[in-house]
């Protein structure tokens, strides 16, 4: 289901993790955008059966007062958030929901809402991890990544390598398609490494082909990361695999002249794994990003989580 944006949005929530460890600290980043006041703010926990976990208050330490107290008036505020076992019952494995609610003033006096996204993770009795590092990744103007090359030459113009007309061709579709929605489309996942697998991403990006969610188990298969055009790099942090969860952790990164980019990353899918494979894609927000209206663009420039599944048996 594609996210909306909401025109109450004035929070954002991210963590650094999808999938948790029972008694592994459990981390959270809460953005803010600037308010006069906040009003009876708290966090939503439910469980996979949409009961609602209860704030555990401990020495008269509430949840809503180490918030408030995080929060400077009439500017964005970004506070990350201690081990939410601090105030959560959460030593069950499961799935978790978690969303960030309260109130404020607005002009006139009325009172106003604010709700951030609704983010989801996983807690297991055990966790295995692994990091895939970012040179192993191909994608198109980030740091430490391997390069895809669209320069070129001549008239008409003639690209130095086989990849160069391809990634034109999907950065022009992205820097154009800005104005085409309010929300970018989720990333997906492609057949194949390397010319093939862009291939497979053109398609999508740039034909309009509906992308494939179910993959024989053993063939090698690429996740296609994407941004559209906007005025500031989207550059991949991290990505890490725990148990059958991906996450894809990117950042702003302003740029120093006026310029629109657009990004693309082809993250190769670790073996060994099957069945079904979510994709979780979150920000990673520190002061330089702080001014940066979290509650829209995250989802307005930047491609959505997904899943694929991975068939063993045909």
């Amino acid at each position: 289901m594609k996210t909306e944006l909401r025109p109450d949005a004035g929070a954002f929530l991210t963590s650094k993790h999808p999938v948790y460890a029972v008694g592994e600290p459990i981390d959270l980043s809460l953005w803010i955008k600037a308010v006069t006041d906040l009003i009876a703010p708290s966090l939503e926990i439910h469980d996979d059966q949409g009961r609602l976990i209860p704030e555990q208050i401990r020495n008269s330490n509430r949840l809503a007062a180490w918030i408030v107290s995080r929060v400077t008036p009439g500017v964005n505020n970004l506070a990350t958030a201690p081990d939410l076992r601090r105030w959560f019952n959460l030593e069950k494995p499961g799935q978790y929901t978690v969303a960030f609610l309260g109130r404020t003033t607005g002009l006139g006096g009325q009172s106003l809402e604010l709700r951030s996204n609704t983010m989801r993770f996983v807690i297991c009795k055990q966790v295995e991890s692994e990091l895939i590092p970012l040179d192993l990744i191909w994608a198109l103007d980030m740091p430490g990544t391997r390069p895809m090359n669209r320069t070129g030459g001549g008239d008409p113009l003639a690209h130095y390598a086989s990849e160069g007309r391809l990634v034109d061709e999907i950065r022009a579709a992205l820097i154009a398609d800005l104005n085409r929605g309010s929300v970018t489309g989720d990333g997906f996942a492609v057949r194949g490494r390397g010319l093939d697998a862009l291939s497979e991403a053109r398609a999508v990006l740039v034909g309009n082909q509906a992308p494939t969610t179910s993959f024989p188990f053993g063939e090698p298969i690429s996740l296609v990361f994407y941004a559209r055009g906007f005025n500031d790099y989207v550059y991949l942090q991290t990505v890490e695999r725990r148990d059958s969860e991906i996450q894809i952790t990117y950042r702003f990164v302003p740029h120093r002249t006026k310029e629109i980019t657009s990004q693309l990353a082809l993250i190769p899918l670790p073996t060994g794994v099957s069945g079904l494979i979510r994709v979780n894609i979150k920000p990673a927000i520190d002061p330089k990003t702080i001014n940066l209206d979290w509650g829209v663009w995250a989802r307005k420039v930047v491609s959505g989580s997904f899943s694929l599944r991975l068939n063993k048996h045909g």
